[in-house]
């Protein structure tokens, strides 16, 4: 008996933590109007996807016509850093996303502002920003996915760059690098 109760425990204690739901919209705007995805596919002639990355792991969310999205995720922090475009991308500033386990986070509208749709994944000319409406939208959010769990509001966040903290050259490194110039130079 204290056997399976210590199998059960090292079994939970390993298990992944359980999935969590992050929901928003994906809003584009063309010169000040709101463009619906629709539109947007019809014009950049590819589909339009958001994704979330954690290390190596890519999450697609499910995005409807009206830019409603919903993304299934371990529980954790990751990473918006395009919109994509079929084979293009939007790259926008990278935002932190959390997802808390057996919770629906709401992610506000991510809004891509551009001064013609013609102009998405190029790279030039546009302007992101996440728009904390998610006292309006969270209901309805919660009412489209049948969700009867904990909702509760966490923006993405503006996320600090991959290597923050800069190299500590050692000895070693100083003289391998002197090594390779003086090679270079002959």
């Amino acid at each position: 008996m204290t056997a399976q109760l210590l199998l059960w425990l090292a079994a939970s204690a390993a298990a992944p933590p359980p999935d969590g739901f992050v929901a928003g919209r994906l809003a584009f705007y063309e010169n000040r109007e709101l463009a619906t995805i629709y539109r947007v596919q019809a014009v950049v002639r590819a589909p339009v996807g958001l994704s979330l990355r954690r290390g190596r792991n890519v999450y697609d969310a499910q995005l409807d016509g009206e830019g409603f999205f919903v993304l299934r995720a371990p529980a954790g922090t990751y990473r918006l850093e395009a919109v994509s475009l079929g084979t293009r991308a939007e790259m926008v500033p990278p935002q932190n996303v959390d997802v808390r386990p057996s919770e629906l986070s709401c992610a506000g509208t991510l809004a891509l502002s551009v001064q013609r749709l013609e102009y998405l994944g190029q790279g030039t000319l546009s302007r992101f920003t996440v728009v904390d409406d998610c006292a309006r939208m969270l209901p309805f959010l919660r009412q489209r996915l049948g969700w009867t769990g904990p909702g509760k509001v966490h923006l993405p966040r503006a996320a600090a760059p991959e290597s923050e903290t800069p190299r500590v050259l050692t000895a070693a490194d100083l003289l391998c690098g002197l090594r390779a110039e003086a090679s270079y130079n002959g």
